[in-house]
């Protein structure tokens, strides 16, 4: 080679490394630290505390968070993250309260001073009295947002989420954690203990039994997150029987807008599903938690569905299918959402009738595609022939969604198309101009949004006042009437009615019941509309005490 001439090799490999080192310089030696003095409470929700800055946050349930110990750890943040910092104007002076690194969530919280922040850029975002500042930046087909809130002149609460995988209303749930941490701010409360509903239901449960949610609604002022509150009161009141209290709860807390239907686009939806099954190898149907009509409305199709040479009935709300199998029937340790009799009456069907019950919830880091692969995993890859009914809650049947749900990754592991059935998204909805003299209670809504992510979306109108208790063995069902002792009609009694199958109750006190109702006040007689079979009546006091019991035989 002569002397003084460079190779252009060499030059090339000299202008990368200084590129490499410029980015090194630029993202990767930043180094950000936290502050000390943090603490968490896990909750429903997490939250963050930090007395000596006088701050705290709401922040997602479902995530690990990370806090200083002090002032010189380092945060560990990938150089995608790090870009995306410097791009909202973090340095190095800007110290992290906490941080949640993971493939669901990339979640920052600090406290920036306001002397350092352009508040021009940012948009004023308000639900009902309370604001939060919301930017966002879009990088790599990513978008990351920041949220500030005031919390003195010279400081703002920030909170920043730059996940790397997109999740299902991403900009929803972060207005949701900005608006919540942006009341308690307002009302001084942010390092106050809080008060989880659902938290205290369960205790309220454990000492009142499914008296839990008349117990929760008097103290209904007390927690400042109103939604989650709503929410669990509607939960429970599910558990509880009471169809109108739990669906008059949920007006305050689902996001599905109102929508009014037309007549036209509604047919039968029972005739229309069943047309569909016969050559299915899969059907899913999801449900809303509280609405127990959603799995009484299943479970008139199990009979049809056995004939059709369907094996396997799949619940994500089932810990164990293992006792349900071998008792034939669901105690209270089965699962959270199994106290719902309706979905307890479902399986105990379906296991009457031959169904295999399975469980198939997953609780990794990617808990769709762990649900998809449990449904495999227990059903073809031990029977190639299985034909399976699944019930999921909400958006897991979706099957085109970003991010990806259960279905999708289903149809995808499996190579079997699903046939999906929606019963939540028109749930709030009406309709003003269906006949009177309609008796159809369930319709399949023919003008269904191309985008819904479904095969078939359900409008379920199903009331289940008056419907019949027990196993349909093909006799009819009859009214039974009780008449009470005058000890039961205090005017200010609080007590519930449960009626369990006998059988399944002597073998198991903890039995799901098949029916559960609040006593009415002041009353000699209750009615219930009863299959034929042997049932016993339990009529308990606030402390779970029983203070009427009774065999019922209807042949």
């Amino acid at each position: 080679m002569q002397s003084g001439v460079i190779n252009p090799g060499i030059r090339q490999t000299k202008f990368v490394t200084v590129i490499l080192i410029f980015c090194l310089l630029q993202y990767g030696c930043t180094s950000y630290l936290y502050h000390k003095g943090g603490r968490v409470e896990s909750k429903y929700r997490n939250y963050y505390f930090n007395d000596s800055l006088r701050v705290g946050a709401v922040l997602y349930g479902d995530m690990d968070l990370t806090i200083g110990n002090n002032q010189k750890q380092s945060a560990k943040i990938s150089s995608f993250g790090k870009v995306l910092l410097k791009r909202f104007g973090l340095s190095k002076s800007d110290r992290f309260l906490f941080t949640s690194i993971s493939k669901k969530y990339s979640l920052i919280g600090l406290v920036r001073k306001s002397a350092n922040l352009s508040i021009g850029k940012f948009e004023v975002v308000t639900d009902r009295k309370d604001r939060y500042l919301f930017r966002s930046h879009h990088y790599k087909g990513m978008e990351a947002y920041e949220g500030l809130i005031s919390l003195d002149s010279n400081r703002f609460l920030s909170l920043i989420d730059f996940g790397e995988s997109d999740r299902e209303n991403a900009k929803e749930g972060f207005h949701t954690i900005m608006i919540n941490s942006a009341r308690r701010i307002k009302a001084g409360e942010a390092l106050s203990t809080v008060l989880d509903p659902f938290e205290d239901a369960e205790e309220l449960f454990e000492e009142h039994g499914y008296l839990a949610p008349y117990k929760l609604a008097k103290n209904g002022s007390s927690y400042k997150e109103q939604k989650l509150y709503n929410q669990a009161l509607a939960t429970y009141y599910s558990f509880s029987g009471d169809q109108k209290l739990a669906t008059e709860q949920e007006k305050e807390f689902i996001g599905f807008p109102k929508k009014t239907l037309q007549a036209k686009d509604l047919e039968p939806a029972t005739s229309a599903i069943l047309r569909r099954t016969i050559n299915q190898k899969v059907v899913m149907f999801n449900t809303a938690h509280h609405r127990p009509e959603h799995a009484y409305f299943v479970a008139q199709f199990l009979d049809q569905l056995r004939k059709q040479g369907f094996t396997h009935l799949a619940l994500e709300a089932l810990s164990d299918s293992s006792l349900v199998m071998k008792n034939g029937f669901a105690i209270q340790s089965d699962g959270f959402y199994i106290r719902d009799p309706e979905m307890s009456n479902l399986m105990s069907k379906a296991v009457a009738i031959g169904f295999q019950i399975i469980s198939y919830e997953d609780d990794s880091e990617n808990r769709e595609l762990g649900q998809a692969r449990n449904l495999i995993d227990k059903t073809f890859k031990k029977d190639k022939h299985s034909r399976i009914l699944i019930l999921a809650g909400y958006a897991h049947i979706n099957e085109s969604s970003k991010p990806r749900k259960m279905a999708s990754y289903f149809k995808e592991l499996s190579g079997i198309d699903p046939l999906t059935i929606d019963q939540t998204q028109l749930m709030t909805s009406e309709c003003n101009d269906l006949d009177k003299s309609n008796k159809e209670e369930c319709f399949n809504y023919l003008a269904k949004d191309s985008e819904s992510g479904v095969d078939m979306q359900i409008w379920n109108t199903i009331s289940l006042e008056n419907k019949p208790i027990g196993l349909d063995k093909g006799m009819p069902s009859m009214n039974v009437w009780i008449k009470l002792p005058d000890s039961l009609k205090q005017k200010d009694l609080l007590a519930i009615a449960t009626v369990f199958d006998q059988p399944s109750f002597l073998k198991d006190a903890n039995a799901i019941p098949l029916h559960v109702s609040l006593l009415p006040i002041n009353t000699d007689s209750i009615k219930f509309n009863l299959y034929p079979g042997t049932y016993i009546l339990r009529i308990q006091g606030e402390y779970k005490e029983v203070l009427y019991t009774k065999e019922l035989q209807v042949k």
